[in-house]
């Protein structure tokens, strides 16, 4: 059982870090709606079968309007998330991740009347301690270019906040899911319909003339962020959430990684120490 929850828990990693690195290359090329509008297409497709064979629960408005809700929010995470990935470095941008599963600990702790440990204190210090570190320039001058990747992680935060409470009485997660995720494509695909790329680099691009590997990329970026989500729910089932999350969590390691062999970014050397607080406080959150 340990081992299926270790394949499990790497494959969700992978899965999130492959997408995330494919972003980068994506939305710089296209713009950050239209990435946002086909990852969440794929996403949600992925989903379906299995959506499908769980079957339709008994499902509350209440339920239903929390996942609609969070769904929007959802968009608005990946779209921002996307934004930053336009300009900034995809090391740096993706290892704020750790802003989200701080102010997840801090939910726990004042909404759901979980405690909180010291570890968790001093995971969350350093959390954001780092991402002061990895958002500033050589002269410790804050860059504004990532301005949307910490609203992205706070709205992450915020739609999982939600769903938390549109799955209670139900018996597994699916269906609040899909309908996030489906409800994040349909907002995101209506905002774009309603204010196309502006900017100089992507008004003129269009969808029908990319290059296909550049589509396909997008396309494989939302299969990817189903397979991870639906791998999670599995964790939760299997009881290995806690250990799972906690390998799930160094996934910026793998980004970082993937950033400086695909996209040789470089880094400061207080950058560096902001990325290890920033990998060390989030893990730790796990764990504690």
């Amino acid at each position: 059982m340990l081992g299926l929850a270790l394949a499990l828990a790497f494959g969700v990693m992978l899965s999130f870090a492959l997408s995330d690195t494919l972003a980068k290359s994506v939305s710089s090329k296209i713009g950050s709606k239209r990435a946002t509008a086909i990852m969440l297409a794929f996403s949600s497709l992925s989903l379906l079968p299995i959506f499908l064979l769980d079957g339709v629960q008994s499902f509350g408005y209440y339920s239903l309007l929390l996942s609609i809700a969070s769904g929007i929010i959802y968009a608005l995470a990946m779209f921002m998330l996307y934004k930053a990935l336009e300009t900034q470095q995809v090391s740096n941008t993706l290892s704020l991740a750790g802003i989200e599963w701080g102010l997840l600990t801090l939910f726990s702790v004042l909404v759901l009347a979980e405690g909180l440990t010291n570890i968790d204190i001093l995971s969350i210090m350093g959390i954001f301690a780092g991402a002061f570190l990895v958002t500033s320039t050589e002269k410790f001058k804050f860059n504004r270019g990532y301005i949307p990747a910490i609203v992205a992680m706070i709205a992450f935060a915020i739609s999982y906040m939600i769903l938390v409470f549109a799955q209670q009485g139900l018996s597994t997660p699916l269906m609040p899911l899909f309908i996030n995720r489906f409800f994040a494509f349909a907002a995101i695909y209506m905002y774009l319909r309603r204010s196309p790329e502006k900017g100089s680099r992507f008004k003129n691009v269009q969808v029908a003339r990319l290059k296909p590997l550049t589509l396909i990329s997008n396309a494989v970026m939302g299969i990817l962020n189903g397979i991870g989500s639906l791998a999670l729910l599995f964790l939760a089932q299997l009881g290995t959430l806690a250990i799972g999350s906690a390998i799930v969590a160094a996934e910026p390691a793998v980004v970082i990684l993937f950033g400086y062999v695909f996209f040789k970014e470089h880094f400061v050397k207080h950058q560096i120490l902001g990325f290890l607080l920033l990998i060390a406080g989030t893990i730790a959150l796990t764990l504690a």
